[in-house]
């Protein structure tokens, strides 16, 4: 969050230290951002980078065979098909990221995953059918861990129902339940959905 205040370019990149970034990364998402002003941020196929052996292991999404923009509108069916949108695979606007709060150190190891999902749920993104970037899956890595910490998820989902209830992101809490977005985080995500269900009914 330090760094993204200090930012003074239009786009922005969480880069981690020991993730791969294909030196055409800014390049290509940067272009067809151009193309489509109204798109917060782009994001591309992920892929795993093997801590053992270097290889880089791509897991095409397959929504296009060329970059291309999508509307908000249609990321039910999208994310239907296949997996989220995270921070490690998005170059954002930065004052988009800006204006969803940044980095919310209470979400925890999901809060580049909740900027990413509430941004593209308000304004589209961009989407280059590529691995630009490839994010190292190590057993003792930050986000490994918090998927294993049963007790820190059930705090920070119960942040999340907060955002939901206030004004900030209620434009966005019937989509991420429609979605089934919250499957990020297994069967707990399972008992937030039913919970936004019953705050929508009252």
């Amino acid at each position: 969050n330090r760094a993204l205040a200090e930012a003074r370019g239009e786009y922005v990149y969480l880069f981690a230290v020991d993730d791969h970034c294909a030196p055409t990364l800014v390049e290509r998402t940067t272009a067809i951002l151009a193309e489509h002003p109204g798109a917060v941020l782009c994001c591309w196929d992920p892929a795993g980078l093997d801590d053992r052996t270097e290889r880089i292991l791509p897991d095409a999404r397959g929504w296009s065979a060329e970059p291309t923009y999508y509307a908000a509108s249609r990321m039910n069916d999208l994310l239907a098909r296949r997996t989220d949108l995270t921070g490690s695979v998005a170059l954002y606007r930065r004052e988009e990221l800006l204006a969803v709060g940044g980095l919310r150190p209470e979400l925890l190891w999901l809060s580049d995953w909740f900027a990413t999902m509430a941004m593209a749920l308000r304004g589209g993104f961009c989407y280059v059918p590529e691995p630009l970037a490839a994010f190292r899956r190590r057993p003792g890595a930050y986000s490994q861990r918090g998927h294993r910490d049963w007790r820190g998820q059930w705090v920070t989902i119960r942040v999340m129902m907060d955002l939901f209830d206030s004004p900030e992101f209620a434009d966005v809490r019937e989509p991420f339940r429609a979605l089934g977005a919250m499957r990020v985080t297994g069967w707990r995500g399972l008992c937030l959905m039913l919970e936004i269900g019953r705050a929508s009914c009252r």
